[in-house]
């Protein structure tokens, strides 16, 4: 059948159990044992990822190169198309900031009374010496 590179182990059971430095089993906070990818499977999607990554990259330039002008438009129509998700985000991440920075402030006292803490030290008289 196919051949591969990742070892029949690694395809058969690909999850494993995480280890401590000590060997033993990991747990996590609700008491489940942590459970890993096998490094060889692991390597693998990794290799692969970055085959896909690395073409992704290319192909545009070889559109570019092909085809500028329709590229040109196809990327100023997905700019256009975007702006106004953007623009939300940018909205939304402002409001998020200014309701943190709200939360974080202290209130207000009301008019009158200042806090403890707000009560100027008396100033220290200057001895001679």
């Amino acid at each position: 059948m196919g051949d591969t590179n990742i070892p029949n182990d690694a395809l058969g059971a690909p999850l494993r159990l995480g280890k401590d430095k000590d060997g033993s089993v990991k747990f996590r906070d609700d008491g489940r044992p942590v459970l890993t990818v096998a490094k060889e499977l692991s390597k693998a999607v990794g290799d692969v990822r970055q085959n896909i990554i690395a073409e992704l990259m290319v192909f545009p330039q070889m559109v570019f190169k092909a085809k500028p002008e329709e590229f040109k438009a196809q990327l100023e129509a997905n700019h256009k198309a975007g702006l106004p998700i953007t623009k939300k985000m940018s909205s939304e991440i402002a409001d998020a900031q200014i309701a943190k920075a709200m939360a974080e402030a202290p209130a207000e006292q009301p008019a009158g009374k200042q806090s403890p803490t707000e009560t100027p030290a008396p100033e220290k008289e200057l001895v001679a010496a």
